[in-house]
């Protein structure tokens, strides 16, 4: 009887073990996510990795910064982790194709699919906090 006992909870907590193991590969610890240098509080996937030198101007109207990333998965992967990820860092999605603000902030994300590559192409708008949000 005793032995019978113990299969059973062993086999409990194998099953509860698997499923721990599972649900934590899903979560991904924020050091273990890598971000743009150059809009430093936006997250990549896994994997993704900051292309070239990015694009800053500055006028008297705001401040623009585009930047590239590119990671092998598929855009439907990646647009979920932005829609997913970004609402942590204060960002609200606004329109699709995945435009989020955050304050006086205005991000566009377009995804781009080749090879089982995606390009992430960031444009970031900055405006002074008395304009206006309007595109």
């Amino acid at each position: 009887m005793m032995f019978l006992c113990a299969s059973i909870l062993r086999r409990h907590f194998l099953s509860l073990l698997g499923a721990l193991v599972f649900s934590l590969s899903f979560a991904v610890p924020a050091s273990a996510v890598d971000f743009l240098e150059t809009i430093q509080d936006i997250p990549l996937p896994a994997g993704f990795a900051e292309l070239a030198e990015p694009v800053e101007f500055e006028t008297p109207f705001g401040r623009i910064v585009e930047v590239s990333a590119e990671g092998k998965g598929t855009v439907d992967q990646s647009r979920f982790f932005f829609e997913e990820t970004l609402p942590a860092f204060g960002w609200v999605l606004k329109e699709q194709p995945l435009v989020f603000e955050r304050g006086n902030e205005r991000l566009y994300i377009s995804l781009i699919s080749g090879d089982g590559i995606v390009r992430s192409e960031f444009k970031l708008v900055v405006r002074p906090a008395s304009s206006v949000m309007n595109d």
